[in-house]
Formats: C-alpha cells, structure tokens, sequence
C-alpha cells in the first residue's frame, strides 16, 4: 500500500521529498516539454482507435463527428486545468508530482489520497493486464495465419508477451521511456495510416460490403448505444497519470506541459479522425468494435493486403508493450517509496535486487489475471466508466474550483459545474439498463463516496460543518444525477415517488428488488433461445451467453457453471456436432470449452476458403 502523506495529510510528501525513493527515482524530474508529448501521446492514443468506427455506428455521422469533437474540447480544457492547478501548488512551494497527494492537499481529505490510490490501481493494473493479453492474442492471430494446425495456445504467447515485459519493467525511471514513448507515437501513425488505406481500399472494392448508416430504428436502443458510444469515447481520451507525467519534467513546469499537450492532441487529430471517418465510410452499420475485424472477416476473405495486416498487428503489439510501461509507472513509484534507499544509488545492489523482484512480480501477478480473464473487453470498459471519469472529468475540475477560487457567478465555474455533471452522468448512462441495477447502483454509490456525499443516501448522519441550506442543494442536486443516468420512462416513473434522494434510492430498490423475478424469467429466456445462428461468430456467441449468465447473476439468479457449458452446446449448428460430443463428453471450463469452438471455427473458415478456391480454379480451368 501506497504510504500516506507523512505528517500532515493537506501537505502531501514535499517535506519528506529527499528521502523518496518514488521521487528520486521513477519519477526523477530531468526531461523537456516534448518528452511529456511523447508520455501523453502514449497514455491516450492507443489502438483503442481501431474502435472509433464502432463509435460513429452508434451515434451517426454528425453525432459522432459532433460528440468526438466535444469530447476532445473538454479534455483538453480539463488537462489544461490540470497543469494550472499543479502550476498553482508548485508556485506556492508544493510541487506535486502525484495524483493521490495533489488531491489530498487540495481537497483537505485523507480519504481522498485512498480514494485516487483505488482509482489509480484500477486504472494501472487494468490496462498492463489489457496490454499482456491484447499483444498475446494479437501474436496468436498472426501464428494461426502462418501455422494454422501449430501447437502452441494463448497462453505461451502470454508467457512470452511476459518475458519481455519483464525485461523492459526494468528500465529504471518513466522518463528513461522518453524514446520508447517517441516511437510509440510514430507507431499510432504507422498502423493510423494502414488501417485508413485498408478502410479505403476495402470500401472501394468490388466485394466491399454494402454500405449502410442507419441507426437502430429502436428508440430506446439506439439512446442505450449512443451512450455507449459517448462512454467509449471518453475511456479512449482517458489518461488518469495526468500529474506523474508533468512530474518527469525539470522544474519550472509553467507553460510547458501546454505544449506538450498541443504536440499530444496533434496527433490525436491526425489519427481519430482519419480512423473514424475512413472505418465507418467503409463498413457503416456494419462496424465491428475493432475494425480489424472487418477488415479480415471470419466468413471470407480478407478485404485488405495480408502483408498490411500483418504490419498493422506487430505495430499495435509494439506500441501496446510501450502503454503497457507508462501504466505501470505509478505501481513501480509506489514499490520503490516504500523499498528503495536513496542514500544508495540508483542501480546500487540494495535497490537493484528489489526493484528487480517486485517489478517481475507484478508483471507475473498481471499475467496470471490476463490468462484468467478471456472476456477482459468487458472489464476495460468498466474500469473506464468508474476510473477515468473521476480522474478525467471531475477532479480536474472541482481542483481548479477549489485552487483558483473563480466566483460562482463566473463563467468558469459554471463551464466547470457543468462539466463534471453532464459526464459524470453520461459515462454511468452508459452502464445502466433496466436489467442492469445492481451495476448502475455500484457505479452511484462509487460517484457519491468520490464527493464525499454517500450520506445522501445510506442514513448516515451528513457532516456537522453542512449547513441546513447547503445540505439541502446538495440533496437536489443528487436527485438531478439520479434523474439524468436514468431512462426517460423510468423517470417519469419514479419522478415524484420521494422528496428526497434517500427515499428516491430506497423507491428506486424497492421497485427493481420487487420486479426481479419477471427481470430474471425475461434473461432465462433469451439464455436458453440463444443460438449461433443469431450471432456473428463463436466470440460472439460466447460472450453473449456469459453476459446474460452474468447478468443473471447479478439478479440473484446464479448460473451453474456446467449449465452455461451445456447451453453453449445446444445452440450450436450440425457442422460442430464433433467438437460439441467432446465437449459434452469432457465437460471442460467454460474459457475452455470456448478455446475449443474458436479453434473449429478457424478450420470451418479455412475449409470453406480452400472450397471456394478449388471452386475457382476449376471454372477458369474449363473456360
């Protein structure tokens, strides 16, 4: 556990600063503007781009170009903030070099040093697991190209993708990355660039797929997916490392960590909006969450070169060891805070040895969760909406509120208001569902602890300071969240059932606790009606059915793990009678059961493939 500020907690760790193994070492202050450039260029673009056309399908050519922009404005405004705020402190002879202790010195709250800490480690940890199985499974994908029948299964590429993390983890300090993170940029432009030209040349082929824009005539549908959307999109302008960055440059920081954003967003420009224009134009309401899937589909062809495909997959598993490294970053600084002795140097024995077995051990212990966690799409996205929205959209803000002090009546303060509410509420709209209450009244409870308001509505007695008025807009403005993460039905529903935000919550309980039987039939049935013709492959399919066991189970409705096997089994088509027979006979996991499917349905594709090719070959033959 990270230390808390010694002494008092509102001054954070300046006066024990030369003493700070963290400080001294990983987060050593030597570098220049366009260093950090290189560090937030890495942090925000990743090849999470590949899902912008995804994005767009939701939310249509002039919401998406309208929200993408949006988005990008306000990050970029919050991320200036920011670096005023640290300015501020650092002018004032505080210099902050991290999240946890600039928001436990603004905010005056030791709780809020733990809270950052939490959010941080999410964050942290759930993107170097991201990254381990991401580059893992990106080398399999080229593997079962070039060795269809090979022996080798995800896990040795996990194995392998770990050796090498491992190897680099031992890179001392974040700005010893600066030229990894220099060619981590020029990789998001490299595969950038082939992902549009393949996009083009696929759109504009003969066998391009045909092209459609239509949103999900659905209403309620297609406001779920814009939200969706929207939530992608902020997790994709994500960073949550904000201050760590700014801390690897040499003191004075005034004025330069805005050029270092100006170089980040730069290519963030260059790179967003060709990806999403390009993808969607090319595959519309066909646009897959990553579009290299529409790119090499499972039931035909390839629609761009193999050799650009190729290209484009070992640049994305390059740059992702590089995001891999900065995301570590704050696990390594709090290793080295609590093991390292800076009267020792840097690569003295007494710190190489345990800087060398922690970092091993942590890159092992995300790797162990990597080869746990096939279905880590869903937990990224999670780990988005509860992580980089209070570090992105509402700290910033609230920081600058507190620091500056700009009068209520102000403009800023509004902007800044404004901000943190429409976000905040947005990103929890897109995790909340009818049949999904329990996550959404995790995510509410998660906001209110992050403002220190849960006592709005678990019964606990509100702060002695608060005043009776206060206390009473605070309530208001916690109905107001409640009321914009909801549902335009349910609201109506629910509009006038409390006069304050405890009994709203307590109705809100009440209501899905009574209905959660008819909730829980509703799911069983389309359990139990899912079959593979419905989807769009066995991945698909796969994590359908786990979606609906998962959320079965959120309903107090547990799925036995041999029954989502054999369901899995049942909703299978003739041509996987023999796999299903082994399967049923063995009665493997269901990750496992899965591998198995996966592998089948590569060599049905590659079947068909060769078919259709002999096919060929024998009508140019008899002509």
């Amino acid at each position: 556990m990270a230390s808390k500020p010694n002494g008092n907690p509102i001054t954070g760790m300046t006066n024990d600063r030369e003493h700070d193994g963290g400080a001294i070492f990983v987060l050593e202050s030597k570098g220049n503007w366009w260093h950090t450039g290189f560090h937030l260029t890495t942090a925000i673009v990743g090849p999470t781009i590949l899902a912008l056309p995804y994005v767009f399908r939701g939310l249509g050519w002039i919401l998406g170009f309208f929200c993408l922009t949006v988005m990008g404005v306000v990050t970029f405004y919050s991320y200036y903030l920011m670096s005023k705020v640290l300015e501020l402190c650092e002018n004032q002879g505080r210099r902050h070099i991290r999240f946890r202790e600039l928001a436990s010195d603004v905010l005056g709250s030791g709780g809020m040093f733990y809270f950052v800490i939490f959010i941080q480690t999410a964050i942290n940890t759930g993107i170097t697991i991201g990254t381990i199985l991401l580059s893992a499974d990106s080398i399999k994908i080229l593997y079962s190209n070039l060795v269809p029948d090979g022996p080798l299964k995800l896990y040795h590429f996990i194995m392998m993708v770990t050796f090498v993390m491992i190897l680099l983890s031992q890179l001392p300090s974040f700005h010893s990355l600066r030229y990894i993170n220099f060619g981590s940029l020029l990789l998001s432009l490299g595969y950038t660039s082939l992902v549009v030209g393949a996009c083009i040349h696929a759109g504009s082929s003969k066998t391009a797929p045909p092209k459609d824009y239509s949103l999900n005539p659905k209403k309620s549908t297609r406001a779920f997916d814009a939200f969706t959307s929207i939530s992608i999109i902020a997790a994709i302008f994500g960073n949550g490392i904000f201050p760590e960055i700014q801390a690897t440059m040499a003191p004075p920081a005034t004025g330069k960590m805005v050029k270092g954003l100006l170089m980040c967003y730069t290519v963030i420009v260059l790179t967003f909006y060709s990806a999403s224009i390009s993808g969607y134009w090319a595959f519309g309401s066909q646009s897959a969450s990553n579009v290299l899937k529409n790119l090499l589909p499972d039931d035909g062809p390839a629609l761009a070169p193999t050799w650009v495909m190729g290209l484009i997959v070992i640049f994305v598993i390059l740059q992702l060891l590089a995001i891999g490294l900065v995301y570590s970053q704050v696990a390594y600084e709090i290793m080295e805070t609590q093991s390292a002795n800076v009267k020792e140097g840097m690569y003295s024995k007494r710190n190489l040895i345990p800087r060398l077995l922690l970092r091993s051990l942590y890159m092992i212990v995300c790797a162990f969760f990597a080869a746990m966690l096939p279905f880590f799409g869903d937990i990224n996205g999670i780990v988005g909406a509860i992580g980089f929205i209070p570090l992105d959209f509402v700290l910033p803000m609230l920081l600058y509120n507190m620091t500056h002090k700009p009068t209520k009546t102000s403009l800023t303060y509004w902007i800044n208001i404004s901000i943190m509410v429409v976000f905040t509420g947005a990103g929890i709209m897109g995790t909340f569902s009818s049949d999904e209450y329990s996550s959404w009244g995790f995510l509410f409870e998660l906001h209110l602890q992050a403002h220190g308001l849960l006592f709005l509505i678990d019964g606990s007695a509100p702060p002695t300071e608060i005043d009776k008025n206060i206390l009473t807009q605070l309530d208001a403005l916690c109905r107001q969240w409640m009321f914009s993460t909801m549902a335009k039905d349910l609201m109506l529903t629910v509009l006038k059932s409390g006069k304050t935000a405890r009994e709203l919550w307590d109705h809100l309980q009440k209501l899905f606790q009574d209905n959660k039987g008819n909730r829980a039939a509703t799911l069983e049935s389309k359990f139990v009606n899912l079959k593979f013709v419905d989807c769009a492959s066995i991945d698909d399919y796969c994590d359908k059915l786990k979606s609906l066991s998962d959320r079965l189970n959120g309903l107090d409705f547990p799925m036995n793990a041999k029954r989502l096997v054999i369901q899995l089994v049942n909703g299978l088509p003739e041509e996987y009678n023999t796999v299903a027979s082994f399967i049923q006979q063995s009665m493997p996991t269901f990750d496992a059961a899965r591998s198995q499917l996966r592998t089948e349905e590569i060599r049905h594709t590659q079947q068909t493939s060769m078919a259709s090719s002999t096919a060929l070959a024998a009508t140019d033959s008899s002509t």
